[in-house]
This record gives structure tokens, sequence and C-alpha cells, in this order.
């Protein structure tokens, strides 16, 4: 029963489109102000971005090309996970507030369902954990200097 719950949410996260919905919804459910949903799009925008263009750079095979995942090993790279640095964005997004435990856990999953379907490594959802204060972080600095 577990199992099949477990599997059933990696699935679901593991569709992108869901997943981007899914990201997107938390968003918007948790922030009311318009000015910080525009700046967690630029931090989200950003940590995929970098985290596409390492990918590239740095070209670690996936798991699954060596063992058999749980679904039909994905193409490209795998260093570093870009759902789980996106979820990790958006949990830093939310620090300081009253959901960030919620969306830690949820960021904690992501990365979780990613070893899990054995599409990603400890080191892919840890790389993105690395790398998403850093995009918020220079999104955040870059957006204090903008508007003063």
């Amino acid at each position: 029963m577990i199992n099949g719950i477990l599997q059933s949410v990696s699935l679901i996260i593991n569709n992108e489109f869901a997943f981007i919905l899914i990201i997107l919804s938390i968003m918007f459910l948790f922030e009311r102000k318009e000015t910080k949903r525009k700046k967690i799009m630029l931090a989200l925008f950003l940590a995929i971005l970098l985290g596409g263009v390492m990918r590239e750079l740095i070209a670690v095979e996936r798991p699954c090309i060596q063992i058999n995942g749980l679904i039909e090993c994905p193409y490209g790279h795998s260093l570093p996970s870009v759902h789980s640095i996106a979820a990790f964005t958006l949990a830093i997004a939310f620090m300081d507030r009253k959901e960030y435990p919620i969306l830690l856990a949820f960021a904690l999953l992501v990365g979780w369902t990613r070893i899990y379907l054995g599409v990603h490594t400890v080191y892919d959802v840890t790389a993105a954990l690395a790398l998403s204060p850093i995009c918020y972080g220079l999104v955040d600095f870059y957006w204090r200097r903008k508007n003063g």
C-alpha cells in the first residue's frame, strides 16, 4: 500500500507538466504579493537555467544507464537534479515564513523521488540543494539593488 502511494507520488512528480503545475500552484497558494511572485519566478528560471547548463558542462551519466530504474531512463545528463533545484529554490523563497517547513519537506520529497525512480543519485540532489541558495541569493541581491 505505502509503496504504491510512494511510487504514484514519484511518477506524478516525474511528469514535467505536473511538476511545473505543482510548483506554480504552491507559489500562488503561499505567496499573495505580485512582486514576490515575480522574484520567485526569476529565481526558479535562473535555477533551472543554471542546472541545465551545468548538466551539459559536467555531463554526469544518469544512474539508470548502468542499472535499471523504475521508469525509462530520461534523456540527458544527471548532475544536478533540475526537479530538485526547482523545489529547493522554491522552499528557500519561503525561508522566513511559517510555510518553510512544509516546502522544505516537499523539496526533500522531490529529491527522494528522483533517487527512488533511479534517475538521479544522492550527489545530484545534493548538488541541487547546494545551488539553490546561490540562485535565490543572486536574484535577491539583484532585486534589492534594483528596488532599493
